[in-house]
């Protein structure tokens, strides 16, 4: 089974959220992103405020960890939260719904605008952009 990061999940409704790559419940999805943050040596909170202020980032502020791991939010239309691994991802297909296609051949169906995704893909081009500029 791949160890990468394909995506969190937290359904309002339900509040029952889980990570596909290891197959588990998690108690909550803010925890397990402050679990991720401190293996970075960074807080959440520490993070947000920082991209607010270089970025002028209000909300849905895409989550840079590592090469390895970005997580962008979605919210769907049936109230499902998603935090989806960037790097993970392969290809983007926009049909009815927004087709996400992992690299290691998992499939992700978001009932979701085209608009909603291209916004946060522009968050991740400037996030990365940002980072580059500082090494």
């Amino acid at each position: 089974m791949n160890d990468k990061l394909l995506y969190l999940k937290q359904n309002i409704f339900e509040a029952k959220e889980y990570t596909l790559f290891e197959n588990r419940d998690i108690y909550s999805l803010k925890n397990e992103l402050t679990k991720i943050a401190e293996k970075h040596f960074f807080t959440i909170e520490t993070y947000r405020k920082n991209a607010r202020k270089y970025l002028k980032y209000k909300n849905k502020i895409p989550f840079y960890f590592s090469p390895k791991l970005l997580l962008f939010s979605v919210k769907t239309k049936c109230d499902e939260n998603y935090f989806i691994n960037f790097f993970s991802i392969y290809k983007i297909c926009y049909e009815t719904k927004v087709v996400i296609i992992f690299e290691n051949g998992n499939i992700l169906k978001l009932d979701v605008s085209k608009k909603i995704i291209l916004s946060e893909l522009n968050k991740i081009k400037n996030i990365l952009k940002y980072i580059e500029n500082l090494l």
